[in-house]
Formats: structure tokens, C-alpha cells, sequence
């Protein structure tokens, strides 16, 4: 959709001089929406880049514990930004902020992004309680 409206406002635009009135706030918020509720996904199958040059030569219970304690870490942040990114969220509800060409509500993607961090958190304790068992395991 991001890309059929891109191509309809470059084609309006150069062709007809016709641009599409709020394209960046359209795309702003079609890509916050995607970005935000894949990530989780992305995380939750181990779908992020990794660099192990040196935890790879590590034992299996090394690199276990050291997952514990990384993932633990992206834990705490991904929730404390869950946190705040709610109270935001409320503050713009409450202010009823809205975008600027178009008068878009921001709101509802700001509490996009928050649900998006709270299911990272949730993806992350799932990496720390499976880190803990291979822990114990090994």
C-alpha cells in the first residue's frame, strides 16, 4: 500500500502536479504500524541479526548464561519503554494531538507502538526463561 501510494503521488505529482495531500504522515504511520507489530515476531523467532565471533567458541552453557543476562537487559529496557510509551500515549489522547495535513489522531499509533514494546517484552522473557532452562540443562 506504502508503495502504490508513493508511485500515485510521484506519478501525480510530476505528471498532473497533483501530489497526494499528507503522503509522509500516511507513510509515517503505515510504516510505525508495520515496524511495530513485526518486531515482536521478528524477536520472538531469533529473526534479528547476530554477531557471535567470540560467544560462538564459547560452551553451550557460557553462551546460555550470557543469553540470560542479554536478554534479561532487553527485558528491562523494552519494558520501561513499554511504560512510558503508554503514558505518552495518554498524554497525546488527552491533548487529542492530531497530524498536521491531515488531522489524524495521534494517539492510537503512539498506543501501536506501546502494545508493539510490551509484546517484545513478552518475547524477551520467553528468550530468558528458555535461556535459564538451557542454563540448568547443560
Amino acid at each position: 500500500l506504502m508503495m502504490v501510494l508513493t508511485t500515485v503521488h510521484a506519478l501525480g505529482r510530476y505528471l498532473f502536479g497533483l501530489p497526494v495531500p499528507g503522503l509522509v504522515e500516511l507513510s509515517s504511520y503505515m510504516m510505525v504500524t508495520m515496524i511495530f507489530l513485526t518486531a515482536p515476531y521478528t524477536a520472538l523467532v531469533k529473526g534479528h541479526i547476530g554477531i557471535g565471533v567470540i560467544v560462538d567458541s564459547l560452551s553451550g552453557r557460557t553462551q546460555a548464561i550470557i543469553d540470560v543476562f542479554v536478554y534479561l537487559i532487553c527485558l528491562v529496557l523494552s519494558v520501561i519503554f513499554a511504560w512510558q510509551t503508554f503514558i505518552r500515549g495518554f498524554y497525546i489522547m488527552q491533548e487529542k494531538q492530531v497530524s498536521t495535513i491531515l488531522s489524524i489522531p495521534n494517539a492510537p499509533f503512539i498506543f501501536i507502538v506501546a502494545i508493539g514494546w510490551s509484546m517484545f517484552s513478552l518475547a524477551m522473557l520467553i528468550h530468558v526463561v528458555d535461556s535459564i532452562s538451557r542454563t540448568v540443562k547443560k
